[in-house]
Order: structure tokens, then C-alpha cells, then sequence
């Protein structure tokens, strides 16, 4: 996901610290009053690394596509027609902006002032204000850093830097580039000797360092209600200290361990950067972690978002195993104890684990995907024939289908393995293979919601109203076992089935691409007159 470091660990360690950074991008349509938002993303980054999934969304901008705009991303009026209003998503980008427990929380983009000046109008709009971040621009920290790019762009900034960007102009893929491009810049101001945040952040960004130095286009309307973002959580001086103990070797374990339970009770952000910084044995890390994971899952009643705290952290060793069978015994004697759970409680007295809280997937519904790639091994051309075979006699069945048809319950890490194969596929060129996966995967008895969005793209693919049809229910039957999980990617799929009923409603009623007060699509006239006229009355009549 990122370039490779050349920074130390200990400078990556020193820069990023407290630090998290939040990289945007939003795609618009050009109005009389302005610029408005179709579609925004947002891609958080922790200890240089990006932290969770792409969260992204598509809005209705109540204005239609202008051929300008249309001719950036391919966004049309069709697409748009069953979406929601901004307002609908402002709180939801607002907890995602959200610092927790004296992080510095930071907004970045690429030339980010026209996103931030973008967004700033359409929180004005609804009464709302952005909140108030400091800034860093991707364009500008190029200089600092040492990268040369022969343009301003993104593109001849990713040229420079060697990564890619497979899904250019559209929201979620502009963004997770930039933050491939963000890690790899801020890794070469490391290694050359910038490792305090705040002296970086100065020279890079002069005088335009938070979004209120970003000149809103309309007058600043007043603001009502609280604030949506505001968290003023604090962590202990005392725990805070702590976080400077690196785990290295086994006689540090007692000390290192009472600290991470220390950051599970108090909902620490931090949890998995001590896991990360250990240098001890992963394996022995890795026990005594669950040993602790063991203790409080013991403790009645369960303390849940400890419980996700330290899952959290425990993820990065999930991926570790040695082989598939170690992998798959881990699962099958937590997954009993772990899935009863559910998730972090979202209101009342106990205080919901960092990634909730920050607005990401709670750990209790990610975990598999973090023991996939365990479960996954070994990665080869015929390992990912036998996972589900697409062609021959055997089509339709395989690994997967055992796993699904096992006692031990391996069905959601089934869907998350399913996942990465289905990405191996698409990474190796084999897209047909890949679309054909995703149908047996989900006739199998996956819903997961990536591959249920593929199956659905290859159903719609003839375009005509009886295929929509079958693509808009093949992601209802998924989204109906979603059950509340937080996991992003039901968002996307989600916003699937909104683009698909959008081009099922163009199909029936025509729509103008306008909506009414009630937010509902207004189709356009048929061609009846206003005043039609008056049809003659018969010559003759029946007598």
C-alpha cells in the first residue's frame, strides 16, 4: 500500500508520534453559486501507514452535471438521481475528522485548498462549519521532501514517486494515491532529518496552515447546535509516558502488557503502535497478547470496546502465521468467544474503542480480514484455482465452499479470504477469472459486500431494466445480513445499489436530474402539452 521506507523506524517513529492524518478528495459539478460535491473520500493514515478502509460517498448536488465536470470524472446525472443530499453525509465526514485523546489530527490533500474551499461551502450551506484543521498540501510538501515532479498534478506526482493510481478521478482513488504519496513524502523528510511535525508543517505550509486560512466563498453563517467533532478526551500524563516503553526483549513483557491492558481500559489510540514498535519475538508477543485478550473476555460483564481495543492492536500479528492450519486453529477457538460480541455499544456510559470513536470499522467486524491473509497461504497460480474453481467439472467449488460447509463457523473468514483472492485475481490481470469468482463466491453463499458489488456490475453489465433489476437484488440479499457491521466496504455496496436503482429509475421515469423539497427525483415531461387541445367530437354517432 505504501513505498518503500528509507527512513529509520526510529525517525518514522519520532514524526508521526501523536500524529493522524486524514487525506481527502472530493469530485464536483460546476453552479451559478459554485462548486458543489458529488462524491468524497476519506483515507486515514497512522504511524505511516494507511489505518483503515477508503470510507467514501456519493451525493446528490440538487444542480444537474455540467459537460465540464462530466468530462473529469464520468459522473452523470443518472448516477446521482438516487443519492441523498450532502447533509446526509456532513455528520458522518465530521466524526472522521475527529482526534482522539491529544492526537494531532491532520486534513491533507493534493493542492488540498480547493477541496477544504469546496467542503467549508457545502457545510455553510446546511448551517455546519468545517472543522477547523491544520492543513498539509501533498503539491507543497514536495519541495521540502525533495520529490521533483515535472507538473503540479497528482499524476505526474505518483510518476515521480513510482506508485500508481488505478481508479484516477474518482474520489476513493485520488485519495488512497495521495496517501500513498503523503507516506512516502513524509518518509523522505524523515530520513533528512525533519522529524518534528510542527517544524514540517511550518516550512511546508507558511501562512495557509489550518482550514480557516482558507477564504470561505460566502459569508460565515452562525452556527448551531454543538459542535460535531469536538472531543476533548485526554489520556493521563502518567499513561502517556509510557508509550515511549518499546517491547525488545521477553524480560520487558510484565511492565509492556500491564501497560496495554492500561491502553485497552482507557480506549488508547496509541494501542497498536505498541504492538507495532515491539522488536521482541511476534510469536511471544502474539501469546501474551491473547492472554490478556483471554482475561477481559473472562471478566463478566465483557468490557467490549477493551475487547476491540486490543484487537486493534493484535490485528497487524494476525497476519504472521506461519500456515493456513495455524491460522485457521486461531480462529476457530476465538471466533466462538469473539462473535457473540458484536460491536463497540455506540451510546451510553462506556466509552466506545478508537476506532469507533474515530468514525472507522470497529475491530470486532475487521479481524478476519487480518487472519485472511494467514488463512490465505500459500499464494500461487493453482492455490488460487483450488480456493474456487471458475471452470471444469469442479467449477463452483473448492476451499471456500469447505469452509463455508464446516461446523467450526468460518463464514465470515471464508468471505475475507474470498476477498483477497478475488484481488489476486484482478492484481494478476485475470479479470474475467475475477468477475466469474465473484459469481460462484456469492452463489456459494458469500455476502461479502466487495464481491457482491462485483457480482452485480457483471449482472448489470447488459444495461437493460430485467438485469438492473437482478444486480439491485443481489446486493439487498447481501445488505440484509449486514446486521450493523461497521465494516466500510457495506458502504460502498450501498452506494452500489444507489447507482444501480439510479440507472433503473432513468430506465422507467426519465428523471430530470433535479429533486424536489422532499429530496425525490423530479422526472422530466413526456411531451404532454400543458393545455392540450380539445380532441373534435365524432361526425357521426350509433343510433
Amino acid at each position: 500500500m505504501t513505498s518503500p521506507l528509507t527512513a529509520d523506524p526510529a525517525q518514522i517513529a519520532a514524526l508521526w508520534a501523536t500524529l493522524r492524518v486524514i487525506v481527502i478528495d472530493v469530485e464536483t459539478v460546476m453552479a451559478d453559486d459554485g462548486h458543489h460535491v458529488i462524491e468524497v473520500a476519506a483515507v486515514t493514515c497512522r504511524n505511516a501507514q494507511r489505518t483503515s478502509r477508503t470510507w467514501s460517498a456519493r451525493v446528490n448536488p440538487g444542480v444537474p452535471v455540467d459537460a465540464a465536470s462530466h468530462r473529469i470524472h464520468g459522473i452523470s446525472d443518472a448516477d446521482l438521481v438516487a443519492e441523498h443530499p450532502f447533509a446526509s453525509i456532513a455528520d458522518e465526514l465530521s466524526v472522521r475528522l475527529r482526534g482522539l485523546d491529544g492526537e494531532t489530527v491532520v486534513l491533507a490533500g493534493h493542492q488540498i485548498a480547493y477541496d477544504v474551499a469546496v467542503l467549508r461551502r457545502e457545510y455553510q450551506r446546511i448551517d455546519q462549519d468545517l472543522a477547523d484543521l491544520p492543513l498539509l498540501d501533498t503539491r507543497l510538501l514536495t519541495r521540502t521532501a525533495g520529490a521533483t515532479p515535472d507538473r503540479d498534478s497528482l499524476a505526474s506526482l505518483l510518476t515521480t514517486l513510482n506508485l500508481t493510481n488505478p481508479a484516477a478521478h474518482t474520489a476513493a482513488g485520488d485519495a488512497q494515491a495521495t496517501a500513498d504519496a503523503l507516506i512516502a513524502l513524509l518518509d523522505r523528510s524523515a530520513a533528512a532529518g525533519l522529524t518534528d511535525f510542527a517544524e514540517l508543517h511550518a516550512r511546508v505550509m507558511g501562512n495557509r496552515r489550518r482550514v480557516s486560512d482558507i477564504k470561505p466563498t460566502a459569508p460565515k453563517r452562525a452556527r448551531t447546535g454543538p459542535d460535531p467533532v469536538e472531543d476533548t478526551d485526554q489520556l493521563p500524563a502518567a499513561h502517556t509516558d509510557g508509550h515511549t516503553t518499546i517491547l525488545e526483549a521477553p524480560e520487558g513483557l510484565p511492565q509492556w502488557l500491564e501497560q496495554l491492558a492500561e491502553c485497552a481500559a482507557l480506549r488508547c489510540p496509541y494501542a497498536r503502535d505498541r504492538v507495532t514498535a515491539a522488536t521482541a519475538d511476534p510469536g511471544v508477543v502474539r501469546e501474551h497478547i491473547e492472554a490478556l485478550l483471554d482475561q477481559v473476555l473472562t471478566t463478566q460483564p465483557v468490557d467490549v470496546p477493551a475487547v476491540a481495543t486490543i484487537l486493534g492492536a493484535l490485528a497487524p500479528l494476525l497476519e504472521q502465521f506461519p500456515d493456513r492450519r495455524t491460522a485457521l486453529a486461531w480462529h476457530d477457538r476465538w471466533q466462538p468467544r469473539l462473535f457473540p460480541l458484536g460491536r463497540c455499544p455506540q451510546d451510553g456510559p462506556t466509552v466506545a474503542c478508537p476506532g469507533c470513536r474515530s468514525g472507522e470499522a470497529c475491530p470486532l467486524d475487521t479481524w478476519y480480514e487480518h487472519l485472511a491473509v494467514s488463512a490465505r497461504q500459500p499464494v500461487s497460480t493453482q492455490s488460487r484455482k483450488s480456493f474456487l474453481n471458475t471452470q471444469g467439472a469442479h467449477a463452483g467449488s473448492g476451499v471456500l465452499t469447505t469452509w463455508l460447509k464446516t461446523k467450526a463457523n468460518r463464514q465470515f473468514l471464508a468471505e475475507a479470504t474470498a476477498r483477497l483472492v478475488y484481488d489476486e485475481h484482478r492484481a494478476a490481470g485475470q479479470l474475467e477469472t475475477a468477475e466469474m469468482f465473484a459469481r460462484y463466491a456469492f452463489q456459494a453463499g458469500t455476502r461479502d459486500p466487495l464481491l457482491t458489488a462485483a457480482y452485480a456490475n457483471l449482472l448489470a453489465s447488459p444495461g437493460n431494466l430485467e438485469a438492473l433489476t437482478r444486480a439491485i437484488d443481489v446486493c439487498t440479499q447481501s445488505l440484509d445480513t449486514r446486521a450493523g457491521n461497521t465494516d466500510d466496504a457495506w458502504r460502498l455496496l450501498a452506494a452500489k445499489r444507489s447507482q444501480l436503482r439510479g440507472r433503473a429509475a432513468r430506465l422507467r421515469d426519465r428523471p430530470s436530474g433535479q429533486i424536489d423539497a422532499d429530496g425525490n427525483p423530479i422526472p422530466k415531461r413526456r411531451h404532454h402539452p400543458t393545455n392540450p387541445r380539445r380532441t373534435r367530437a365524432p361526425r357521426f354517432t350509433a343510433g
